[in-house]
């Protein structure tokens, strides 16, 4: 197994003071190594300030939170300013720190790959400050294998015991999802092209997040420690160019999503229940004509233009969904 130690400076936490917070957005400044960059996915010179999303499981809350990861790239941009910026940045919110600012100067950052062939599947972090009882394992460990010219790094091929061991309850444990509001704004208003930002599996966690983990339509879920009967419902579909982005989803009951797939029922442009008069179904008639839940973020709200998409080209076809020339 790879690590990755890091231990965490005074200026990338925001200068936290004594008696008050960090007086600007906190981060992990991430060396240019490729032994550090590795752990990441790559980000692209050409594209200014590109940044991707990664998925953290922080052993600590046992949930699964998303953090960005930023390339700032100003130095290749024309940039004008005296030190232009050439610097990979971590950017930590509260969900990662499990509510709080738990993250302090010389305490140390252990990151390993849940998977070392697939960046998508994202990092299980751990975290340990001077007083902690894991800190001493830690800073031994970053001591003995500190990165050649950057001291506050190292990567260690074997085996951690004791981060493991706490790795192996996050794997037992119920996760749940968790996406900065910071983070969701920072999506939204980035001048970067944002339409391949989102996997596969970001798309289905993020809409599951935006409708807080019940359907759209019932508002309601049966769960089950890590069950539950909800799928993600692409409105314009995937094989008809409907993109990964979280205002193209919809978190559906399984029902309901093979009812919306097969037009059955579709969306007004106020966002209301259409059910089809030509195959009313009783169980999607209590329905008809109510309003569905509405993501409090506009990020995530559905985008008319997918809504009436399905509108022409799905609801009341009654058919597998096929390929689209269109």
């Amino acid at each position: 197994m790879r690590y990755l130690l890091k231990r965490c400076g005074h200026q990338e936490l925001g200068s936290m003071g004594l008696s008050i917070g960090p007086q600007r957005g906190q981060y992990l400044l991430m060396a240019i190594k490729p032994e550090v960059l590795s752990f990441f996915p790559p980000l692209s010179e050409t594209r200014q300030n590109d940044f991707r999303l990664v998925a953290f499981y922080p052993v600590y809350t046992h949930d699964k939170v998303y953090c960005r990861f930023v390339y700032h790239n100003d130095k290749f941009h024309g940039s004008t300013a005296a030190h232009p910026r050439n610097e990979y940045r971590l950017y930590l919110n509260r969900e990662l720190q499990g509510g709080r600012l738990m993250y302090q100067e010389n305490g140390i950052v252990v990151l390993r790959m849940v998977d070392e062939t697939n960046y998508d599947n994202g990092l299980y972090i751990d975290y340990a400050n001077p007083s902690d009882p894991m800190y001493a394992v830690y800073d031994a460990c970053l001591n003995a294998n500190r990165l050649k010219g950057s001291g506050n790094y190292a990567v260690y091929d074997g085996v951690i015991k004791e981060f493991e061991d706490a790795v192996a309850k996050v794997v037992k444990a119920e996760q749940t999802v968790k996406v900065a509001k910071d983070d969701v704004k920072y999506i939204a208003n980035s001048k970067t092209d944002i339409s391949q930002l989102f996997t596969e599996k970001q798309f289905r966690d993020f809409v599951s997040v935006a409708y807080q983990h019940k359907c759209a339509i019932t508002g309601t879920v049966i769960a089950y420690e890590d069950m539950n009967n909800l799928e993600t419902a692409h409105i314009r579909p995937k094989s008809h160019g409907g993109p990964f982005l979280p205002c193209n989803g919809m978190t559906l009951c399984r029902d309901f999503h093979w009812a919306f797939d097969h037009g059955f029922l579709a969306l007004t442009d106020d966002f209301h229940v259409m059910v089809s008069k030509k195959a009313p179904s009783p169980l999607l008639l209590p329905y008809d004509k109510k309003p569905i839940f509405m993501p409090e973020e506009p990020f995530f709200q559905p985008k008319l233009e997918y809504i009436q998409y399905h509108r022409k080209n799905i609801f009341e076809h009654f058919a597998q969904i096929r390929s689209s020339s269109k």
